[in-house]
């Protein structure tokens, strides 16, 4: 890809044709402001077509402008100077009149020229420090972006997607490259269009997209035609021609690149000759003609630019660090007004704590006498849990008191009349019967005493307590030829505990339950189950017996216990029977 230059704006062939021939009275223009900013607008079309001859018009309109003490003028003059000087290959004098055109600027507020400087600069570093010519690119960017100036993006897009190139980042340079061709197609900027053209072409030459390339090209060159840009023709054919170099097609290659050689205008253009005689010296040497190679490495060597010197490096280094070392010290009579600035606005803020923590301690007092308040609050919350907890306590101790009074009180009235009689029989045989039978009642009271105690010791205890003490129901079915198959399940993760009310009234409840179904079936599985998880605690249990009409049994005394008992332990109760057998299903919320 021929070595690209910075995107000038539209400039009209009828107005350098003008200047051209009125060259000889600009001496004498230069002596007014007017006559300054006629040169400094000639535009970059005259530019980079009168490369030697800008170079020292400029120089002398800068010399003008600072005799006229017009700074405006000098900055124009030393940003166009600078180009000129880089066109021609002087790089240490252009990067110190660039800097000086920046430095310039900047004191006027100009934010286009400013952003155009930096541009500029930036793209004249990017073979010698390109890091640092990225960054110059992008603080012109920045300025252009703030105040939208949407004329000095169309070219700071494409020479920052030149060394966005060069710092092999092709997607990145692609994305400029479009910004900047968008922005020039709207304005309908036909000096401008085919840069972005040509910068497109190159990266899809380079990643082999010819097709896409030629047209990219073919599209440029008719734009050029059309404005009669001599200039850019030839730099369309220097690209034609490194197409061809890539596509193999060697022998056209050699053939542009020799018709624009033998352009006179070529060798006012040291970097244009330079790239020349570099593209010929790849061509012969992949023609294996190494003689033709070597003569115009030569040539290259002969006219490259004065980048390779080190002198220049240095002398540029020095420039850079001396235009770095005024603006920091601008910087820092900025920073000093900025420190008196805030000296006065800590005082306010001294101000503005002291009333801030008057505010605050007014706060705290509040809010001492809201913890107070509190704190009262809590503590009549508190005797009302305690004396809500002593009223459980008492209704409890009526629960058991009427626990014991309905199973064990009623049972021990019967074993105290049972002795009663006995004492007046006389026969011994029935004397031995009833004993046995009172001897059984017995247990069976202590029995029920028992469960009455596990109840109240399992105060607080959860599943697996209940679950252990549902064991002893299997008793009821030996010797009856049923058996009961006790099924459970258990999730750990929503766990909780049963008051001891609660454990009673559901062990009652699969007793009487259990009771009933040996007693009204034959044979088979009474299938009794228990399940716990995040819902409450279920209770079923079944039997496959013939079953009864719950209708005409509701009023009876253990269903209606079962009933009473699931209720108070606040469950609901369901009773179902038929044929296939009776289900009593108790469901109990989480306490």
């Amino acid at each position: 890809m021929p070595p690209a230059v910075p995107t000038p704006p539209t400039w009209s062939p009828l107005l350098i044709a003008a200047y051209l021939i009125l060259l000889p009275a600009c001496s004498a223009a230069r002596t007014s402001r007017a006559g300054v900013d006629s040169l400094n607008s000639l535009g970059r079309g005259y530019l980079f077509a009168n490369v030697e001859r800008s170079v020292e018009l400029y120089d002398s309109v800068a010399e003008d402008s600072r005799k006229l003490r017009y700074p405006l003028g000098e900055a124009r003059a030393l940003q166009n100077l600078g180009i000129a000087l880089y066109l021609a290959g002087d790089y240490e004098r252009g990067v110190a009149v660039s800097l000086e055109a920046i430095r310039l600027f900047e004191g006027l507020h100009m934010d286009h020229e400013l952003a155009m400087s930096y541009g500029e600069l930036g793209y004249q570093m990017k073979r010698r420090d390109l890091p640092r010519g990225l960054d110059f690119m992008q603080q012109g960017i920045g300025i252009a972006e703030s105040s939208r100036d949407t004329l000095a993006l169309c070219t700071l897009y494409d020479n920052y997607g030149v060394l966005q190139e060069m710092d092999e980042r092709p997607d990145s340079a692609i994305k400029y490259y479009r910004r900047a061709l968008d922005l020039k197609l709207a304005s309908n900027d036909s000096l401008g269009i085919p840069f972005s053209l040509n910068h497109l072409a190159g990266i899809d030459a380079q990643q082999g997209r010819f097709e896409e390339a030629e047209a990219l090209l073919r599209r440029s060159d008719s734009v050029r035609r059309a404005i009669q840009d001599k200039h850019g023709l030839l730099e369309n054919s220097l690209q034609w021609a490194e197409l061809k170099f890539l596509q193999g097609d060697l022998d056209t290659a050699a053939e542009r690149v020799e018709r624009a050689l033998a352009d006179p205008d070529i060798h006012e253009q040291t970097y244009m000759l330079s790239y020349c005689y570099e593209q010929l010296a790849s061509i012969y040497e992949a023609k294996h003609d190494y003689e033709r190679a070597y003569h115009n490495h030569l040539q290259y060597i002969a006219n490259r630019d004065s980048l390779s010197n080190v002198e220049s490096n240095a002398r540029m280094a020095k420039l850079e660090l001396e235009y770095e070392t005024e603006r920091k010290d601008r910087l820092l009579a900025e920073s000093r007004l900025a420190v008196a600035a805030r000296s006065r606005q800590i005082v306010f803020l001294t101000g503005v704590l002291v009333v801030l923590l008057l505010v605050t301690l007014a706060i705290m007092r509040s809010q001492q006498l809201k913890r107070r308040q509190l704190k009262q609050e809590m503590e009549w919350r508190s005797r009302l849990r305690r004396s809500e907890y002593e009223r459980r306590l008492a209704d409890e101790k009526v629960r058991i008191s009427r626990e014991l009074h309905d199973n064990i009180g009623s049972q021990l009235t019967f074993i105290t009349s049972s002795i009663d009689n006995l004492s007046r029989q006389s026969g011994a045989s029935q004397l031995r019967g009833g004993l046995d039978s009172l001897a059984e009642f017995g247990r069976r009271t202590l029995k029920e005493l028992r469960q009455t105690v596990w109840a109240m010791k399992s105060e607080g205890e959860g599943f697996h307590a209940l679950q252990q003490k549902l064991q002893d129901l299997k008793r009821l079915c030996s010797g009856s030829g049923r058996s009961l198959e006790l099924t459970t399940t258990h999730d750990a993760d929503s766990a909780f505990s049963l008051s001891s009310s609660r454990m009673l009234n559901i062990f009652r409840i699969a007793q009487e339950a259990v009771q009933n179904a040996v007693k009204h079936t034959r044979e088979g599985t009474i299938e009794l189950k228990l399940n716990q998880d995040s819902s409450g605690l279920v209770l079923s249990v079944r039997d496959h017996g013939p079953g009864f009409d719950p209708k005409e049994m509701r009023h009876s005394g253990g269903i209606l216990h079962m009933r009473e008992r699931c209720e108070e332990s606040g469950g609901s109760f369901t009773l179902a029977s038929g044929p296939e057998g009776t289900t009593i299903l108790c469901r109990f919320p989480p306490e």
